[in-house]
């Protein structure tokens, strides 16, 4: 049975009372608009915390480290770097995305937090989308790959034509299940149809050092570590997976040229904010961000850790997150890999 309407006294006293509850809000919001404005043109008051989600001494760490130098000095007030690491970076930026969106915390997003954890998690604690204003992309870096001295192989052709004649015998390691390097490695084995065996670890350390003891055949890892490994001996560099070489490194050839076939990936970090920050607070951050970027002495510092400066605005960051995530969420599927809860 349909419920009976109210009477039409009622209803009438309700419509009257609902169109008065209706207006207030909009009365209120030019005041609630001056008044957001007027904290944005007051900021920063005081020290803005940075939440850096790995531990000191990172590529993440020292990026975030070198661009709150360049905050600080352009806003006037302390930049303070907070590391919060564990869970793949999971614990950082979910404390970072239950701050106050007042813009005193902001945290360094990288590939992995902002890319390939939404696809590798099981239950993930922040929402890289909805959870988060992204601010500006501020470096990147490209991954190398890599292959134990005892391979007979110093191309990337060779090593895929070495691979496709032994399937399932070509080994490579990865600091983890559904770890960055593991998906791209997976893609790279998609995409040259050749059957490589992950091997996980916990840590790119303990990787490496199988890798140099010739018991992983191969592995694709983050430059600095990489390219210290292959300089010492330890390791052959075949390629790195940028879209175009390195001006850190140009006699290395792309994975895309060497093969021929559309590919890039890499790491990244950025900055963003808790979702509801103000849009003025953004847009000053991304103008200071991108100022320091241009910055001849900063470039230098960011090449000495083996990273280029990015920038942009916080729309093209936005689509650089989107995009990601809906490209490793395809590897992940395709290579078969089963969502992972987070350990520290």
């Amino acid at each position: 049975m349909w419920p009976r309407p109210f009477p039409s006294r009622l209803r009438a006293n309700m419509s009257s009372s609902s169109s008065e509850i209706g207006r207030r809000p909009l009365l209120a919001a030019p005041f609630l608009v001056l008044a957001t404005s007027a904290r944005a043109a007051d900021w920063p008051q005081r020290a803005i915390r940075l939440i850096c989600p790995y531990p000191p001494g990172g590529i993440t760490d020292i990026a975030s480290r070198l661009i709150a130098a360049e905050l600080q000095a352009a806003l006037g007030q302390p930049v303070v770097v907070e590391n919060r690491a564990g869970a793949s970076g999971s614990i950082g930026v979910t404390a970072a995305g239950q701050a106050s969106p007042d813009g005193y915390t902001i945290v360094m997003g990288t590939n992995a937090t902002f890319g390939t954890n939404p696809s590798t998690f099981a239950s993930l604690t922040y929402d890289p989308i909805r959870g988060f204003e992204p601010i500006v992309a501020v470096a990147r870096g490209p991954l190398i790959v890599l292959v134990a001295n005892r391979l007979p192989v110093r191309s990337m052709q060779e090593l895929v034509d070495y691979a496709k004649a032994r399937p399932g015998e070509v080994t490579y390691g990865s600091p983890g299940i559904g770890a960055p390097v593991h998906l791209t490695t997976a893609l790279l084995g998609s995409l040259t149809r050749t059957e490589l065996v992950h091997v996980p670890y916990r840590g790119s350390a303990p990787a490496l050092s199988d890798l140099a003891a010739g018991h992983l055949a191969m592995m694709i890892d983050n430059f600095p570590s990489g390219i210290a490994l292959a300089r010492s001996g330890g390791a052959r560099a075949l390629a790195i997976t940028s879209r175009e070489r390195s001006v850190l490194a140009p006699e290395i050839p792309t994975v895309a040229e060497a093969l021929g076939i559309e590919f890039e990936a890499g790491s990244w970090v950025a900055l963003m904010a808790p979702a509801g920050t103000s849009p003025a607070i953004v847009v000053r951050l991304n103008a200071e961000g991108r100022k320091a970027l241009e910055s001849e002495a900063l470039r230098e510092r960011f090449a000495a850790s083996w990273l280029e400066p990015m920038g942009g605005s916080s729309t093209d960051l936005a689509e650089l997150i989107r995009r990601e995530i809906a490209q490793w969420r395809g590897v992940a599927q395709r290579a078969g890999i089963t969502p992972q809860n987070a350990t520290n």
